[in-house]
């Protein structure tokens, strides 16, 4: 029988895999990070852009829009990649839930939802807002506050777990294809990740669409799943999979450790000649591949040692997962 610690570790992990696994109807969660990709008109201005995003320095834009290395002398006609958080919002008079960045904008008279979408340059739509808010599309107030919804995505694990930032573009005449083209995501695979994102909007011309964009570190930020950073893909197959071949091994393990040691009492001459020969060891780990990062990590680890001889060294398989020898004094 395996030893209680290694059983009790064998419970943890299969606990926090259904944790893992575990998700609700809708969004039940959002993501840190979304971009949107803002049309710039005449007379605007990046402060101007930035407090429309709740963003206070309009510097900070920077960091997501390498390719300008002067914001300050960004004409109108050029697209700005602008940061909110996307979250997981519910309807004002429904339980459903949506996948949104919610951005306070402050209402002056004569405002409506028309004019309010209109300093978002097709990032969202009046019916949109009006679907979103709980004021009357023709009863908004003079002073108050409007939440302007624009649809984001955090990604989606049944279908990639590489891809957790993504870009939301208007489409203004353009089609999936050809954005697609302008953030270098135009591979034949990529395409078809793309209309799994965008379902039914293959040939529009009109609309938002998802773009998966890479980070400022120029690579491509992988999905993280609620509360810790690897894919839930990624996590419970890995736990799932290492336990099954971990209960495995350690049966294994310990039914040639017991073998070993009755044949080597029956072989030793006597309790004398038995000290010049070291205990057997067993090594025990527990590896789970995170394909986001390509690499393993280790985690569990369960050791049998009882050495006589300090200096003795002891070389365990990663492939096997446990290797057993005796150690000469």
């Amino acid at each position: 029988m395996a030893p209680p610690h290694v059983l009790m570790r064998l419970l943890l992990l299969s606990a926090a895999a259904s944790a893992a696994a575990a998700a609700g109807d809708g969004c039940s969660t959002g993501c840190d990070l979304a971009l949107g990709s803002y049309l710039i008109s005449r007379n605007q201005n990046l402060t101007y852009i930035a407090s429309l995003f709740d963003i206070p320095n309009y510097k900070t834009l920077g960091l997501y829009n390498t390719k300008y290395p002067n914001l300050d002398y960004i004409q109108a006609g050029d697209r700005l990649n602008v940061s909110f958080t996307c979250g997981c919002n519910t309807f004002p008079n429904s339980a459903a839930t949506y996948l949104a960045g919610s951005l306070p904008y402050k209402v002056s008279t004569g405002d409506t939802y028309t004019t309010i979408a209109g300093h978002f340059n097709n990032l969202t739509t009046s019916d949109w807002l009006a679907r979103t808010n709980t004021y009357p599309e023709n009863n908004i107030p003079d002073t108050g506050t409007v939440n302007v919804t624009v649809n984001c995505s955090c990604g989606d694990t049944n279908i990639s777990p590489y891809y957790g930032l993504f870009l939301t573009y208007p489409l203004t005449g353009l089609t999936l294809a050809a954005v697609a083209a302008n953030y270098s995501f135009n591979s034949s695979s990529q395409l078809e990740l793309l209309r799994k994102y965008n379902p039914g909007m293959d040939t529009a011309t009109s609309g938002l669409v998802f773009i998966p964009v890479k980070d400022p570190n120029g690579s491509y930020r992988p999905l993280k799943s609620s509360g810790n950073g690897g894919s839930v893909a990624a996590i419970v197959g890995g736990v799932f999979g290492g336990v099954a071949v971990l209960v495995l091994v350690v049966v294994l393990s310990i039914m040639f450790y017991r073998r070993r040691k009755a044949n080597r009492a029956a072989l030793l001459p006597s309790s004398e000649d038995s000290t010049q020969l070291g205990n057997d060891i067993v090594c025990l780990s527990f590896y789970v591949y995170y394909p986001t990062t390509e690499n393993y990590f280790l985690t569990s680890s369960v050791q049998k040692m009882n050495i006589r001889n300090s200096d003795s060294t002891v070389a365990c398989s990663f492939f096997s997962f446990v290797h057993i020898r005796n150690v000469q004094a």
